[in-house]
């Protein structure tokens, strides 16, 4: 079981300004991929342990945090109106890469996980449990007993990706370039992190899910800037 010793949060996310510093540092992509990958085999080390992992979130899960409770394997949620989780890196011109946008279309669906996503949206307990981005809502006093109960009751749990024969919920019938020419439209094009996220969707969940963490790690966008137009 996984939970925070710090009141009101489970984690925020990551620090911000250590990715200014990577700019001033001159950092190469080829660096900042092996940064982000590490993230992402260290995250994915937890995904695969036997033991059935649990997350008791105890406040706000954002970015990194959310992602952390996505690799468990079973996610509770205090009910408080001051909890939120989300994926909302894109807010700030950058996209989910510990595995958030991998995990979470795999488990919620393509079309709904984008939406959250491009959006940056963050739910509130009861949002969170209607959309599956959660399993459990309780009160406060019963975090923690509530996770420790579905640890001991699924001894053999697995993540449904890791299960054979897996598809991501809404993959196969999705109208992939419709939504990414309407993307393209709605942000003509000068914002480059909705369309990498977007890409590494599209990508990466037509693959295994260690495929598309390598993709999320590595994945540039593609037409950045929409064609000028004459006027």
């Amino acid at each position: 079981m996984l939970t925070s010793g710090k009141p009101g949060s489970f984690v925020a996310g990551g620090d911000i300004k250590d990715f200014v510093g990577a700019h001033d540092r001159g950092m190469t992509q080829a660096e900042a991929f092996e940064i982000s990958h590490r993230w992402n085999v260290d995250l994915r080390r937890i995904e695969r342990c036997p033991k059935p992992l649990a997350a008791a979130i105890n406040g706000v899960a954002l970015g990194g945090g959310y992602e952390l409770a996505l690799c468990c394997k079973h996610r509770v949620l205090v009910d408080d109106e001051k909890a939120v989780v989300g994926l909302v890196e894109v807010t700030i011109g950058l996209l989910p890469a510990g595995g958030g946008t991998q995990r979470l279309p795999r488990l919620i669906g393509v079309e709904p996980a984008l939406a959250l996503m491009l959006e940056g949206r963050r739910l509130k307990p009861a949002e969170a449990l209607a959309c599956a981005a959660v399993d459990q809502i309780v009160p406060r006093d019963r975090l923690v007993d509530a996770a420790r109960e579905w640890v001991r009751e699924h001894p053999r749990a697995m993540q449904p990706w890791d299960m054979a024969g897996f598809v991501a919920p809404g993959a196969a019938g999705f109208d992939w370039e419709g939504a990414r020419a309407a993307l393209v439209e709605r942000t003509r094009g000068r914002y480059p992190a909705p369309l990498a996220l977007f890409d590494a969707v599209r990508d990466g969940v037509a693959r295994t899910i260690d495929e598309g963490l390598h993709i999320e790690s590595w994945h540039p966008p593609r037409c950045c800037r929409a064609p000028s137009r004459a006027t």
